[in-house]
């Protein structure tokens, strides 16, 4: 009955995918909730990947829905839950906290934003070359968000 449920649990999330892919959020979103409650009989050893899967699909839904501070708890959580597994590494952190830089940004939150990209670098320093392409990426986006935050007024980085 396990993997029953595992593989209804991956064939909504397919189909929420492929709403997504059609811009039908609402849907999308109502397949994703019946798969993270199916999620949620699942013994944690078969989740854990599925789990963030499904919350990384539910953050993109609520970031396409504008619903920014919702999408960047979400993606929060996923970080979380990568943090506590083994089969996730730096890149995978790198991959949401970027993400997570976005949000900020359009939110307009740059104390929050130069946080996330300093984490980004430290991560990235972790498997990346010190002149690789995404790193200068990342201190130019950090230099820019330090710039817009001084320019709103603020002084504590």
């Amino acid at each position: 009955w396990i993997e029953a449920i595992a593989d209804q649990t991956i064939i909504l999330s397919n189909m929420a995918y492929l709403l997504i892919k059609c811009k039908q959020f609402d849907d999308a979103s109502d397949l994703i909730d019946a798969s993270f409650e199916l999620l949620q009989i699942l013994p944690d050893s078969k989740k854990s990947v599925m789990l963030v899967s499904t919350l990384s699909s539910m953050a993109f839904v609520y970031y396409r829905t504008r619903k920014y501070k919702a999408s960047l708890d979400t993606y929060s959580a996923c970080v979380q839950l990568q943090d506590k597994s083994y089969l996730y590494d730096e890149s995978d952190q790198v991959e949401l906290l970027l993400k997570m830089s976005d949000i900020c940004k359009k939110q307009k939150d740059y104390e929050k934003r130069i946080y996330l990209l300093r984490c980004v670098l430290v991560y990235q320093q972790c498997y990346l070359s010190e002149d690789d392409e995404e790193i200068e990426e990342t201190n130019n986006a950090l230099a820019e968000a330090v710039q817009k935050f001084a320019d709103a007024g603020g002084t504590n980085i």
